[in-house]
């Protein structure tokens, strides 16, 4: 009896420790879009760090209506398709310590790539819920 019971139980959690590295194979490889190996090594070593990151590949963007009363032209422009928004990796765009603000060429949007501190908070506070 003890058998039966053990023998499920292993498969299980083989296949949940196959799912998730390939969860985590997944994520490196879009983060490797923007940051080289030494790079994600470096934030590996902080796992609260690389969990961040991990976390903003689907939580770094959005994107809001340029504000009327401000001057936004010192932003940097991107062009990009404005069906959905994009992955911060497939701009080519690093996260950084301070938000990240450019206009989107021919709209009158801005896209704005969250600060790592911003998504750190954002990360904790879904994690309570």
């Amino acid at each position: 009896m003890r058998k039966i019971i053990s023998i499920p139980l292993f498969l299980a959690l083989f296949c949940t420790n196959i799912v998730f590295a390939q969860k985590q194979t997944t994520q490196e490889k879009e983060l490797l879009k923007v940051y080289n190996k030494s790079e994600l090594n470096n934030f590996k070593k902080d796992s609260d760090q690389f969990a961040v990151l991990c976390y903003a590949i689907d939580h770094a963007i959005y994107m809001i209506d340029a504000p009327k009363d401000k001057d936004v032209s010192a932003f940097p422009e991107l062009s990009i398709k404005i069906d959905q928004v994009p992955l911060f990796t497939d701009l080519n765009i690093k996260i950084s310590d301070r938000s990240q603000y450019f206009r989107v060429a021919g709209r009158n949007k801005l896209l704005i790539v969250k600060s790592m501190y911003v998504l750190q908070l954002e990360m904790n506070k879904t994690s309570k819920q």
